[in-house]
């Protein structure tokens, strides 16, 4: 298996397992390697009952890997993931996915974002993710992945995030401040937006 620190991102095209949801994590591999593409890892693709297994096979693949996106990627709950309802609870679901992936993650990128309130007290979700996020941040530096932090589309907005955008995505990159965190610009989420115009902001 090939990560995020064993070679240039810019030499592959990655695709996430997201998109190709109905696929179990093997066939998710096997195709992606057989057109040349590199994988975002999905953690809910994983079994409970056989993951160290997985996890083995995996790293015997020959594939690159960018990023993780954990089954709680988000400090406030979000559509996806509405439980548990505590920011603190969320981040040590977080701690947890980056201490069960740390064999496949040396280097390589966990993907967040805010979540929101629903009462739409964004203020609240700002302060709490900055603080949240330097924490995170600080565990992840300490194994050496990143955080990577992925504005979502204007649809989700005060449902599963307080950011649709990338420059507000680089102010809170900004304001948490920590070499470890930046930006995952998916242009999935960001098509209704002038991302084409703002990427270059988010530096390398």
């Amino acid at each position: 298996m090939k990560n995020f620190a064993s070679g240039n991102l810019k030499d592959h095209l990655f695709i996430s397992e997201v998109t190709t949801k109905p696929w179990s994590l093997e066939e998710d591999v096997k195709n992606y390697q057989r057109n040349g593409l590199g994988i975002e890892l999905w953690e809910s693709k994983f079994s409970v009952t056989d993951f160290d297994h997985q996890i083995s096979w995996l790293l015997d693949q020959d594939i690159a890997v960018s990023s993780i996106q954990p089954k709680v990627m988000t400090v406030f709950p979000s559509l996806s993931s509405p439980d548990p309802k505590a920011p603190k609870h969320r981040l040590a679901l977080m701690y947890k996915t980056i201490d069960r992936f740390s064999k496949l993650l040396d280097g390589v990128c966990l993907v967040t974002n805010t979540g929101a309130d629903l009462s739409g007290n964004e203020d609240l979700v700002w302060k709490t993710a900055v603080e949240a996020y330097k924490k995170l941040a600080d565990y992840a530096a300490m194994r050496n992945v990143r955080i990577a932090f992925e504005p979502l589309g204007a649809s989700l907005m005060n449902r599963s995030t307080i950011i649709s955008n990338l420059s507000t995505s680089m102010e809170l990159i900004q304001e948490v401040n920590h070499p470890q965190m930046g930006i995952c610009a998916d242009c999935y989420n960001l098509w209704e937006s002038n991302a084409l115009d703002e990427v270059s902001l988010c530096g390398d």
